[in-house]
């Protein structure tokens, strides 16, 4: 990851440090590390509250010893919780986000059955985000949950049919040992003006399943909310409101997570 990617991705850690800061709330109860890998894998940053983390300045070098960061992402993260637990903290599902521009160069396999067995058994959510280059957005997605876009000037698009294995709740996990060939990619040439991602607990009112199209009732609220909405993390009720509301219940009792973004003419 080298030129700008590696620059882009330090401008996206510090402008998420800018918004999340923003919310008060959120800047005193979201905690973040970091873990590199390079020529070595090693702890970037510690967990710490939004409020008190100061990017560091990333840095591409070596080879890809992915196999070894997702282990130590894993320690961590159990270590971490663990002194939530004996402090009597409550805290929701963590989530691992894997950044990268390779395959892993190291013995990945035990550590990939690690990460399997944490989601299965919903320790932690895992994601993979593959940069590529400046010019398009490359979109990789394994597993469950949807991603769903609107390019500018144009309609709503499901970038991705969810991974359907041969049973129920047969998922493949960015771990597994098929994971590149049922790896699903979008190459987008536009920008995207509207993009909403969840988890599974809301495809079932998000996505048509006859034809996997977006449902624009489920998709176009969220978006006008985006619009007319100066600053939406002082001004979230609408969708805490909307995930917890009894009509939305009972069509779902699974995870329901959201993810919003809205591009603006300052962007």
């Amino acid at each position: 990851m080298y030129g700008e990617p590696i620059n882009a991705l330090n401008r996206g850690i510090s402008t998420f440090k800018e918004d999340v800061i923003k919310d008060t709330q959120a800047s005193l109860s979201v905690e973040l590390a970091i873990i590199t890998f390079g020529d070595t894998v090693k702890l970037a940053q510690d967990f710490i509250t939004v409020d008190e983390f100061n990017p560091p300045k990333l840095e591409a070098s070596g080879v890809t010893p992915m196999g070894e960061a997702m282990e130590k992402a894993l320690i961590l993260l159990e270590t971490r919780k663990r002194v939530y637990k004996e402090n009597g903290i409550g805290y929701y599902r963590p989530w691992i986000f894997l950044i990268t521009d390779g395959a892993p160069t190291d013995n990945w396999q035990i550590p990939a059955e690690m990460v399997r067995e944490a989601e299965a058994q919903k320790r932690c959510l895992f994601f993979t985000v593959a940069v590529e280059g400046a010019d398009m957005d490359k979109l990789k997605q394994i597993g469950d949950g949807f991603l769903t876009v609107r390019p500018v000037d144009g309609d709503l698009q499901l970038l991705f049919t969810p991974d359907k294995g041969e049973y129920i709740n047969e998922t493949t996990f960015i771990t597994s040992s098929n994971a590149f060939e049922e790896m699903q990619v979008k190459v987008l040439e536009k920008p995207c003006s509207f993009i909403c991602a969840s988890t599974d607990g809301l495809e079932k009112v998000a996505i048509n399943f006859k034809d996997w199209q977006p449902f624009p009732p489920f998709f176009n609220p969220l978006e006008e909310y985006m619009k007319e909405t100066v600053e939406t993390h002082e001004d979230d009720q609408y969708i805490i409101d909307f995930l917890n509301s009894e009509r939305l219940n009972a069509r779902t009792n699974d995870d329901k997570t959201l993810l919003l973004a809205l591009l603006t003419e300052s962007n």
